[in-house]
């Protein structure tokens, strides 16, 4: 059998190459003659190979809206895998079309884990197809997602004279260009090929055998197979910094939203948001499109949950968004979704976050007039007033600024949180002067700030 003697050559270069088969159970003996002997002859070698399931009958599982619907095929292939001695121990799967991976559909993470126990798949949908050196991983409701790479075969790549572009363009990825680059350029590859790749004029054979040739051929690079689950946790080792996702919308994507339920829709997903550091004015900012009087909304408007000391609302670092509902302006027919975050300015994650969710944004800033100036991202002194003139202070009163100056040696953890967010100005003062600049993107709105009062902007920009 070809694939077999393919992959023991590999293995004298590649030590414990293993070629993982997928299967959907539903097509087993649904070929010709020929084909159906080949299924045979497979199942005869099964435990040369290892293998994960696919779907039972190939559909895509964002198309199932009910968790237990979407089990019950599941099991249909389990029991298929049972009935034929298949091996289903190796913690991994992969979707039909990379359906709900990416965009993440949460009935099929928790059907893979009820039924299979699934711990690791592997999607080239996240963050996006293109560019493909930005693919990246995540870690979903407990299953680790690597990024799967393209080697430029098709289920219509069959014959090597009909490659698209001439057998000359396959050979030239292989041997220095597309996919060898791929390869050279990523720690850990994981690709995937079809069916047909392996009939015909075994394309999938003769492209692999070449590529790992061609690699040791003029590389020092040393090539190993690991199981995926043993794969995965090397990764996330490798990369620990990709296991929170940045979340998209996928209605900016059209592959994404291809495969995102019908049943779900991008318009609850925040039109923008307020941002800055502490005692700004944000909340205040914030209240307005809440409580103006010609206000309608669809859903009532929820605090985001904040930190259990500072009591803030603030854009969630990890987990899902919630969102707050603007009135829609009389001009306008759309309902505005937002939100609002005060650890914008302290906090890596939130800017990249936001970014991903509102790639087109814009910035509209506010500022307060010359005879009045205010700085935001002024770094406090201890004890000093802050950035917007009142003193520090914790729930249940007290001044915020001796307390967190002599915090105990072991403080609990919202201390030194609390003590980040009231004495530094977060990472982003390092890279802006104290004076206000100016920038394409962002728009400026002047108000009078009244003594003893509150300020209340009430106009923002449209972007």
């Amino acid at each position: 059998m070809a694939l077999l003697n393919t992959q023991n050559k590999l293995r004298a270069l590649v030590p414990n190459f293993t070629f993982n088969l997928g299967f959907s159970g539903k097509f087993y003996h649904a070929g010709t003659e020929e084909e159906d002997e080949g299924d045979d002859m497979l199942l005869t070698h099964r435990k040369e190979f290892w293998w994960f399931p696919h779907m039972w009958s190939h559909m895509q599982p964002h198309l199932f809206h009910n968790v237990s619907v979407l089990a019950e095929q599941m099991h249909l292939n389990m029991l298929f895998a049972q009935e034929h001695g298949i091996p289903t121990d190796m913690g991994y799967a992969v979707a039909p079309h990379h359906s709900g991976v990416y965009p993440v559909h949460s009935q099929l993470y928790e059907a893979w884990k009820a039924v299979w126990g699934i711990r690791v798949t592997s999607t080239e949908e996240y963050p996006h197809l293109r560019p493909a050196r930005h693919r990246r991983g995540f870690i979903h409701n407990g299953i680790q997602v690597l990024p799967r790479q393209t080697c430029g075969l098709f289920t219509h790549t069959i014959f090597y004279n009909e490659y698209p572009g001439g057998s000359k363009e396959l050979d030239k990825s292989i041997r220095g260009g597309e996919l060898f680059l791929t390869v050279l350029l990523n720690p850990i590859s994981i690709f995937m090929t079809h069916l047909s790749n392996y009939g015909n004029d075994r394309l999938g054979l003769y492209t692999f055998e070449s590529l790992v040739k061609f690699v040791q051929c003029w590389t020092n690079l040393r090539l190993q197979t690991l199981p995926p689950v043993e794969l995965a946790d090397k990764y996330f080792q490798m990369f620990p910094e990709e296991r929170d996702p940045l979340w998209q919308n996928p209605c900016h994507d059209k592959r994404h939203k291809d495969i995102w339920s019908k049943e779900k829709t991008c318009d609850r997903l925040p039109k923008f948001l307020v941002v800055g550091p502490q005692k700004t004015g944000t909340t205040a900012l914030h209240s307005v499109p809440v409580s103006a009087p010609a206000s309608r909304a669809a859903f009532p408007f929820r605090h985001l949950r904040g930190d259990p000391v500072l009591q803030r609302p603030q854009l969630p670092q990890r987990h899902r968004l919630v969102h707050g509902l603007l009135p829609v302006p009389s001009n306008v027919s759309t309902d505005f979704m937002f939100e609002k975050s005060a650890n914008y300015f302290d906090s890596e994650a939130t800017p990249q976050r936001a970014a991903a969710l509102l790639p087109r944004a814009k910035a509209a800033r506010r500022t307060h007039q010359p005879h009045r100036p205010r700085i935001l991202l002024v770094p406090a002194s201890k004890g000093s007033p802050g950035p917007s003139g009142h003193q520090p202070h914790l729930p249940g009163g007290g001044d915020g600024g001796p307390l967190i100056a002599h915090r105990p040696a072991d403080p609990p953890e919202p201390l030194p949180q609390a003590r980040r967010v009231r004495h530094s100005p977060g990472a982003v003062a390092n890279t802006l002067p104290l004076t206000p600049g100016t920038h394409t993107q962002t728009h400026t709105h002047t108000h009078t700030h009244t003594p003893g009062q509150e300020s209340t902007p009430l106009t923002w920009s449209s972007g």
